[in-house]
């Protein structure tokens, strides 16, 4: 039998489990890596963004911004992963 060991993840693994959490919600990946300031910033601006998309949904204009959010989702992930 052979003897298995568990590695500790690393710092590429920690980046792409933070990448994959920004995806999802924006700024929760910044945390997960340490980026707390970043994290926090990305957390306000989904939320306002999605606030602001909601509200104008009625109108032509806010109803464009939820097509929009595909990429802050993308940018946050990519914020994590590039260390911006």
């Amino acid at each position: 039998m052979r003897n298995s060991q568990i590695s500790a993840p690393t710092e590429t693994d920690d980046l792409l489990i933070g990448a994959i959490l920004s995806f999802v919600f924006p700024g929760v990946g910044h945390l997960v890596v340490g980026r707390e300031g970043r994290g926090l910033q990305w957390i306000v601006a989904t939320v306002l963004f999605y606030s602001v998309s909601f509200v104008l949904v009625f109108f032509p204009a806010g109803f464009l911004l939820l097509f929009l959010a595909p990429l802050l989702h993308t940018a946050a992930a990519a914020g994590v992963m590039f260390g911006y």
